[in-house]
């Protein structure tokens, strides 16, 4: 394999293979240093390196552990739970214990059931395929080193459902979602991580709902495209809390809705959209509350372009100011319909642009 490649068998019999690209392949990108806590609009808390030797090098660095291929024979629905064990054939009556090894016996839009309630570990995604836990199963993943879940492909197609990842103030980032087509994050819950609880890193469509992100040193919910990928996302009924950094952090190259949902007690702003220089952004927020955070509610600042617009939203008691306009190349449309009060500093700094309903 060009640029070098290492194989190692484990008890198993599973391959794990390590691939890196030549060097005039690879591609480097280094993200902006930002100050550790926040204080004020520009300070952001962490900082991450991304460094791509190519899509199966780049899951194996990004995951903090190997790269698993799927096993020729591959079942299109595979089990796991708490009393299985990793040798097994991954079937209902002889599961798996690891959501990893149970994907290396998953075919391809295949799917993964848990049975009950336990811990069953990081997992990497490289091709289509459902992790799913049942109404009433913990289905819960410790992450104390690395990320808990990494999902990579341009071209796959990825349900998450019923999830509880925890990074006991360790781990990384709990859900990083590279190049991918389409990641649907359905009730899952994320907490503890060094990192943000959710970082959507590359160009994807990212569907998540009925979702608590909680307690994480990042933002709880971090889009943040590399390079030049664009990132679509829709939130519906989430909750932010408690964050160290934003409930929610809008960078370059993006397009957010959010509807129904809460960010609250983050120690930086509740909603921060902050594109760069000749990027742009188009975020549509509607129904949400953005309440008791440290900094602002809202805060739409940086040098890039584009338009939020604001609909029926509660943006109050903030220890900062409410709404902050504070990008002359972004529009925020309003329907004056929102209630905006009671915040520390201001309710409303920067111009808004009335719009009426259609």
């Amino acid at each position: 394999m060009p640029g070098g490649a290492g194989f190692l068998r484990d008890g198993t019999g599973v391959i794990l293979i390590f691939a890196r690209l030549p060097p005039a392949q690879q591609r480097f990108k280094m993200n902006r240093p930002w100050g550790v806590g926040r204080t004020g609009a520009g300070n952001r808390m962490g900082g991450i390196m991304t460094r791509r030797f190519g899509w199966l090098a780049g899951i194996a660095l990004a995951a903090g552990f190997a790269l698993p291929l799927a096993v020729e024979g591959a079942a299109q629905r595979t089990f796991v739970g708490s009393t299985g064990v990793d040798t097994n054939a991954c079937t209902i009556a002889a599961p798996c214990r690891s959501l990893m090894q149970a994907a290396t016996q998953t075919s391809s839009n295949g799917e993964i059931v848990v049975l009950d309630s336990a811990d069953y570990g990081p997992v990497s995604i490289t091709e289509s395929l459902s992790i799913i836990a049942p109404p009433g199963v913990h289905a819960g993943m410790s992450v104390r080193t690395g990320n808990g879940i990494v999902v990579t492909g341009p071209t796959i197609r990825v349900v998450l459902r019923g999830l509880a990842i925890n990074g006991h103030g360790a781990g990384g980032y709990g859900i990083v979602v590279n190049d991918s087509a389409y990641v649907h994050i359905e009730n899952v819950i994320v907490s503890g991580m060094v990192n943000s609880g959710i970082l959507v890193n590359g160009q994807s469509r990212v569907f998540i709902n009925d979702t608590l992100l909680r307690n994480n040193g990042g933002s709880g919910l971090e889009i943040k495209p590399f390079g030049d990928g664009f990132a679509e996302v829709s939130v519906d009924r989430l909750r932010s809390e408690a964050n160290h950094d934003d409930g929610i952090y809008v960078d370059n190259n993006v397009v957010l809705n959010i509807r129904d949902s809460v960010t609250t007690r983050n120690f930086g702003s509740g909603i921060s959209v902050f594109p760069d220089i000749g990027e742009t952004v188009s975020v549509g927020i509607d129904n949400t509350a953005m309440t008791n955070n440290e900094n602002h509610g809202l805060a739409v600042q940086g040098t890039g372009v584009g338009a939020v617009v604001v609909a029926n939203n509660v943006v109050k008691d903030n220890f900062g100011g409410g709404l902050l306009r504070a990008a002359a190349g972004i529009t925020v449309y309003t329907r004056q319909n929102n209630t905006i009060v009671q915040n520390a500093s201001f309710d409303v700094s920067g111009a808004l642009t009335p719009v009426g309903g259609q």
